[in-house]
């Protein structure tokens, strides 16, 4: 099959579908837009590794009418007559679904209109921009991954099939920022011929929020490499601790979601110098992994304020997935949580590794963890009560082999990559024109 992805391939989570495609043998071309996460518009540079895979291209889809400035004097006449009549599509469509929304008598915020104009013209060009390397790309079929934007723009496309996978924010938050974003969204799921969610949770919010049909949200965990993510690296833990100069007897916190606000890292770090002052030998670990440097400088002034800088280490370096299994493998608990989330691989990559998951008490983490079962539950915004739960971890230390036994059995079973992936591919082959018809998981 001939796959065209649509979302910036930065992400590890795209890199994996990317990489596992071109090993199938399928041919690949990811699309992203110029700009996305400050990326330019020449792929072999911003991304030589995956351009250098076999049947593997990437694509940066332009402003073409940026680039159509400097024409003739007819020329631009000709653009802006097509922009204005765009504009006048996208604001009647918009108004349509505002109006319907408004019928429904749902709650939400005020339309802001100097932000939709601002948008409007990059938007339509970059559309231009997108269908053109489409037709050019003639793929099987065509998959956005996160509906806000990425999505959205697969939707103008017109494009068919078309999937769209909502990751978690981009249909769980993003809807609630604006009525623009609200109507972005819902005009994604609803011209996808197919909409994929990785728990029950998010697929009933889908479901519901958005009056999807039943059969078109398919619910599809992507799971996680569990050839890398198990129990072992003793070397290299005992390597780790002494790069960092944490001693062996030293309980390890780790917080290994990105140096972000929306990962309530203010909250972890405000619980540390209560852990350690009833527990002297613990040690946090934060990665920045997708944060920002600022931010990061940010908690570490906040750590240093609070006299716990000796027992806290900032690892500011990406973390590959080996390394970060090591890092999972070295640690006591791992503290993750969000306002609102999928069921994150980071979770499920500490309960393959046998470290303690201690996350927020939201309702996606119940589909496999119960709090004092095989996980604990903290409120997110509560530096206390997780305090709590971390002293329970270092002065329970039986905790972490009898969560283990039981997480050990749900990512083999439910969160295996291996196993889930080519459910991926049997969904496409459900829209491809001799394509055979198999299960997904439902």
């Amino acid at each position: 099959m001939r796959i065209c992805l649509l979302r910036h391939p930065g992400s590890i989570h795209m890199r994996r579908w990317i990489g596992y495609f071109a090993a199938q043998g399928h041919e690949v071309h990811v699309i992203y837009f110029e700009g996305d996460l400050g990326s330019g518009p020449e792929p072999e540079k911003e991304f030589p590794d995956l351009c250098g895979l076999a049947n593997v291209s990437i694509h940066c889809v332009r402003d073409e009418l940026a680039l159509s400035e400097g024409k003739t004097r007819w020329g631009v006449l000709v653009e802006r007559l097509r922009w204005k009549a765009g504009a006048m599509l996208l604001v009647a469509c918009h108004a349509g679904l505002y109006l319907e929304d408004r019928l429904g008598k749902r709650s939400m915020r005020k339309l802001d209109a100097r932000t939709g104009v601002a948008n409007t013209r990059r938007m339509l060009g970059q559309l231009r921009g997108l269908k053109k390397t489409i037709r050019q790309i003639n793929p099987d079929i065509l998959h956005a991954h996160t509906a806000y934007w990425y999505g959205y723009m697969g939707a103008l496309s017109g494009f068919h099939p078309f999937v769209v996978s909502g990751w978690g924010t981009d249909v769980l938050l993003k809807p609630n920022t604006s009525v623009s974003a609200r109507n972005r969204v819902k005009h994604a799921l609803e011209h996808a011929d197919a909409v994929t969610a990785q728990t029950r949770h998010l697929c009933g919010h889908l479901k519901t929020e958005f009056r999807l049909e039943e059969q078109k949200v398919l619910r599809m965990p992507w799971g996680i490499d569990v050839g890398v993510f198990h129990r072992g690296y003793e070397a290299e833990a005992r390597e780790l601790r002494r790069s960092l100069a944490i001693e062996a007897e030293s309980p390890v916190i780790l917080s290994n979601r990105s140096m972000a606000p929306q990962y309530f890292i203010e909250s972890i770090v405000d619980a540390a110098p209560q852990v350690i002052s009833r527990c002297p030998n613990a040690v946090f670990v934060f990665l920045r992994g997708y944060g920002t440097e600022e931010y990061e400088s940010e908690m570490r002034l906040r750590v240093e304020k609070s006299g716990a800088m000796g027992n806290t280490r900032f690892v500011p370096t990406a973390v590959g997935s080996r390394e970060m299994a090591t890092y999972l493998n070295m640690s006591l608990a791992v503290v993750s949580m969000h306002g609102a989330d999928q069921f994150a691989m980071s979770v499920s990559e500490a309960m393959a590794c046998g470290a303690i998951p201690v996350v927020g008490n939201i309702d996606v983490y119940r589909e496999y963890l119960q709090d004092g079962e095989n996980a604990l539950f903290f409120d997110p915004e509560s530096a206390r009560e997780l305090a709590e739960k971390l002293v329970s971890c270092i002065t329970h230390p039986d905790l972490k082999e009898r969560f283990y036994n039981l997480n050990k059995e749900i990512v083999h079973e439910h969160e295996n990559w291996h196993t889930n992936a080519p459910q991926m591919v049997n969904l496409y082959r459900r829209f491809v024109p001799g394509g055979s018809q198999k299960e997904v998981m439902q």
